[in-house]
């Protein structure tokens, strides 16, 4: 397996570094660079490697989903008690 992607990779890293690092421009420069990089990266990498990346993405990912729908169906149940808040006032007049 050719280890060629892990330049680019390292030269991502470095960069997120000076990122959490710099302040303004030099921070915007080197978050550019990092996305380059990565890209780079993620195109020379096998296929195993690639592999190892994308199964914590889905699993990250995953869960991701499972919380956003469970706040949606919370927002939407709320939304409806608060009608039928507004109905019971009404009738209530």
């Amino acid at each position: 397996m050719a280890f060629v992607f892990l330049i680019p990779l390292v030269m991502t890293l470095v960069a997120l570094y000076f990122f959490t690092k710099f302040r303004d421009e030099l921070r915007y420069l080197s978050g550019s660079i990092a996305g380059i990089c990565f890209a780079v990266s993620v195109s020379l990498a096998p296929w195993e490697a690639l592999l190892l990346f994308l199964i914590p993405a889905l699993v990250i990912t995953g869960k991701g989903i499972q919380k956003g729908d469970y706040k949606f169906h919370l927002q939407s149940i709320q939304k409806e008690n608060e009608r039928k808040n507004k109905k019971k006032r009404k009738k209530r007049r």
